[in-house]
């Protein structure tokens, strides 16, 4: 007998098997914001900033929508239009 079973419908990472694709969403999301902020606070290239932000908002938008939470599923398709106008405007203007 093991020691440590999990459950068979459990990951490793203590996530059901048909949502470990929502924890991995909002974990890449996560990392893309994250690394969009650090890109704006050290003068980075404004494209990056607005591609891995949008990228993240995205990311984040289909986990709310997921989970049914619209507070969320309202800020982040807020967010992810004006990042997509930043983003148009940045390509168009360069």
């Amino acid at each position: 007998e093991k020691l440590c079973e999990l459950p068979p419908n459990m990951t490793m990472i203590g996530v059901n098997r048909d949502q470990v694709h929502i924890w991995w969403a909002k974990w890449i999301a996560t990392c893309c914001i994250i690394i969009a902020v650090i890109s704006r606070s050290v003068g980075g290239f404004p494209i990056t900033d607005l591609v891995l932000s949008s990228v993240g908002t995205l990311l984040w938008l289909y986990v709310s929508i997921k989970w049914h939470d619209r507070s969320l599923i309202v800020l982040n398709t807020t967010m992810f239009i004006i990042l997509t106008i930043g983003l148009a405007k940045g390509l168009i203007h360069g």
